[in-house]
């Protein structure tokens, strides 16, 4: 993931190991794969819900978004989460948050 994402970007990438106890997860059988966009909590804090997809294969863990035009539409603290179901079972990735930044 860029270490900057500002009002209206496209195309960044985010890029996430979903990992456990440390080590990456094999995802090759996960049949969904969802990342969840918290906005800033004095914008409602509402949650929407995109589509991911396998950066390789699953096997190593590693998932990707990339941003549409429409992701991120104000500034300040967001978070994100990933949620994955496999024939295992479901699960949900820890928080993390970024900042977007204001354009001029």
């Amino acid at each position: 993931m860029t270490s900057e994402i500002h009002i209206g970007d496209v195309n960044t990438k985010f890029i996430v190991t979903v990992v456990d106890n440390e080590i990456p997860v094999n995802l090759s059988t996960a049949t969904v794969k969802k990342i969840r966009f918290k906005n800033p909590v004095q914008f409602g804090g509402i949650t929407y819900v995109q589509d991911m997809a396998f950066y390789t294969n699953g096997s190593d863990g590693i998932l990707t978004y990339t941003v549409t035009l429409s992701d991120f539409t104000v500034a300040g603290l967001w978070s994100f989460q990933v949620y994955v179901e496999m024939p295992t079972g479901k699960w949900y990735s820890s928080a993390h948050g970024f900042k977007v930044t204001a354009n001029l």
